[in-house]
């Protein structure tokens, strides 16, 4: 006999609606064991650093991947990830047409 609930993956039943939303969630918003690591080092949510150390302090990605121990396309990255917008890099063309 098979109890009601909702079934997402095979294997795993929910009881309610809000049991599934609960973990898929938990699932979206998983940290990487490297983001985990940082976090700890710094003792600050690694999404609030970066925007203090980029968006209010105004540093660039090569220095806070420094300062960090990773590579400046895994700060562009975990950027992305966190919805932090990122300022416009190298020359600016007078007329973008041409």
């Amino acid at each position: 006999m098979m109890c009601a609930g909702i079934r997402l993956t095979r294997g795993t039943v929910y009881r309610t609606v809000r049991d599934m939303a609960t973990t898929l969630i938990s699932l979206i918003r998983t940290k990487s064991r490297a983001q985990q690591l940082i976090e700890r080092r710094i003792r600050e949510p690694i999404d609030q650093a970066l925007y203090r150390l980029y968006v209010v302090e105004g540093r660039q990605q090569d220095e806070i991947g420094a300062a960090w121990g990773i590579d400046r396309a895994t700060v562009s990255r975990w950027m992305t990830q966190f919805g932090i917008e990122t300022r416009i890099t190298g020359p600016r063309r007078a007329n973008p047409e041409t």
